[in-house]
């Protein structure tokens, strides 16, 4: 039983049908796209632009999260998109989940919003991380959701694997191997997480100019999978998941020490 999942590296003014297409030909179950899509995560250097921003916030019941549900319907795949939630008093930076019959079935709001970065300064804070059962040609699958500096915080992983999780989505926005600062950190925390609470993890990052790319997929080891450079391109690649579930029985003390 294997999971193939594609990872949607590409800045926001490209075609979403495009993209899809191209999920669609390389016979992906789950297509994830880079956090806050829905308006590329900016840069907000002022008052105006801060009003721009939260004019273009969306429900969850808007034409842009409706036009995902129905490519994933259209098309008979799985869709991980992100964006800025309206909310009250502050939105949040969100995530949705829609399965491949176009129905969402997660919805996951960001826990630890990057408040140093004025294209989240202002968003509120999600509570919880959840899971869903994530229906795929092969069978079910536990999926959970990272929006990414989430994966930063080892509570959302053990949070996320006390619920069972075998594969976490991670869209996410910023340098994963060429930050000035601290280099390829990042790629390592995620092989970290991933092998200390046994869950694949998948992480979709904008290419350059934006991000440096990289986007990565990685197994319940924290084996890379596949890396992409820092180009606009689609990621593939197969998560094994009867080994990954072999991985959690017999490593089910990395799972289970200090996660209650």
């Amino acid at each position: 039983m294997k999971l193939r999942v594609a990872i949607a590296q590409f800045c926001p003014k490209t075609d979403i049908s495009t993209i899809v297409s191209l999920a669609v030909k390389e016979n992906a179950d789950v297509l994830v796209f880079p956090e806050m899509w829905s308006n590329g995560y900016p840069a907000i250097g002022s008052a105006s632009k801060r009003a721009e921003w939260l004019a273009g916030s969306q429900n969850l019941d808007s034409e842009y999260l409706r036009s995902f549900s129905q490519l994933a319907l259209e098309n008979g795949i799985a869709i991980l998109t992100t964006f800025l939630e309206t909310g009250d008093p502050k939105p949040f930076n969100a995530a949705v989940l829609f399965d491949r019959y176009g129905e969402n079935i997660l919805h996951q709001r960001k826990r630890f919003p990057c408040y140093f970065a004025s294209s989240e300064s202002g968003c509120e804070a999600g509570q919880s991380s959840k899971t869903c059962s994530l229906s795929t040609k092969s069978g079910e699958i536990v999926i959970g959701i990272m929006i990414c500096m989430d994966r930063e915080f080892p509570i959302v992983g053990t949070d996320l694997a006390n619920k069972g999780v075998e594969d976490v989505l991670v869209p996410n926005s910023c340098d994963l191997v060429k930050d000035p600062i601290i280099g390829d950190v990042r790629t390592a925390g995620i092989r970290s997480r991933a092998f200390e609470n046994v869950f694949a993890m998948a992480v979709a990052n904008y290419p350059n100019p934006k991000n440096d790319g990289h986007s990565v997929i990685v197994d319940g080891f924290g084996k890379i999978l596949a890396q992409s450079d820092n180009k606009a391109e689609l990621l593939v690649a197969d998560i094994d998941i009867a080994q990954l579930r072999k991985t959690i029985r017999e490593d089910a003390f990395r799972r289970t020490m200090g996660h209650h």
